[in-house]
């Protein structure tokens, strides 16, 4: 997008207000309520990631035992859905097994191998997100209105 276009973006008060609003969300001091708690928005979804990151990403010992019994849970679904494939559709029990365990674990993995990504990746990029609506803010409410 040239420079020209996004200038003529500034002079639209709904663009405006969006990125203030987005702004604000990504700013970690702007206080959100939430069902009248002075809690905010932001600082519960960072303490999500976390949580979910250490469970999914880590090997520490707080989340140890919700790891095992999703391990666990994970062959016993195999072995289902296996089952269901060889009684239900004829395949034999090796290639039963084989395509449980891939429309299973290749997802849960996938997930997973991304959220610990985005998680990492994360906090530089809304960093950078919110210099740059910052700096577009400064641009715009130091331009000229439009004529």
């Amino acid at each position: 997008m040239e420079e020209t276009d996004i200038l003529a973006l500034t002079s639209d008060r709904h663009v405006l207000e969006a990125a203030e609003l987005v702004e604000q969300l990504l700013d970690p001091t702007h206080a959100r309520r939430i069902r009248g708690r002075n809690q905010r928005l932001g600082s519960i979804w960072s303490a999500l990631r976390a949580e979910v990151h250490e469970l999914l990403c880590t090997n520490s010992a707080r989340y140890k035992d919700e790891r095992a019994l999703i391990k666990s849970t994970g062959k016993p679904a195999i072995a289902a859905l296996s089952a269901i494939l060889t009684a239900k559709f004829g395949l034999e029990a090796s290639m039963a097994i084989a395509l449980s365990g891939l429309a299973l674990l290749l997802p849960f993995r996938i997930t997973a191998g991304a959220w610990c990504r985005a998680y990492q990746d994360s906090r530089s990029v809304a960093a950078l997100e919110l210099k740059e609506l910052k700096k577009l803010r400064r641009a715009t409410s130091n331009a000229d209105p439009p004529p």
